[in-house]
């Protein structure tokens, strides 16, 4: 059951033009470029990431520069998904600490 009060505190960022354009570029069936959106705040990424999911049902890959960054993203885009009932559930994929062809198996927790 969707919660009015997000829904409508969120609206607007739905039908923002550059969140439009994101919406239509991923919704295409055309397989192209990556989609790359920057200059937002951590959580302004796991809002729009939930939001763009919910409009497109489309997966993502979401990229990022570390285990640090991925970490704090992590329970922001649950949340996000879970509020929006975006009908998915983010997994979280960590970095190996050894690269391939280095000769070492990664740590046995991994």
């Amino acid at each position: 059951m969707r919660n009015p009060h997000f829904e409508e505190l969120f609206s607007g960022l739905s039908h923002a033009p550059g969140f439009q354009g994101v919406v239509s570029r991923v919704a295409s069936e055309v397989v192209g470029e990556p989609v790359r959106v920057s200059g937002l705040t951590l959580a302004a990424k796991a809002v729009y990431i939930a939001l763009v999911y919910r409009e497109t049902r489309r997966p993502f890959l979401i990229v990022t520069d570390g285990n640090k960054q991925a970490e704090a993203l992590y329970p922001l885009l649950r949340t996000f998904c879970s509020l929006f009932e975006a009908g998915t559930v983010p997994q979280l994929l960590p970095a190996f600490d050894a690269l391939p062809g280095q000769g070492m198996s990664p740590h046995g927790d991994i």
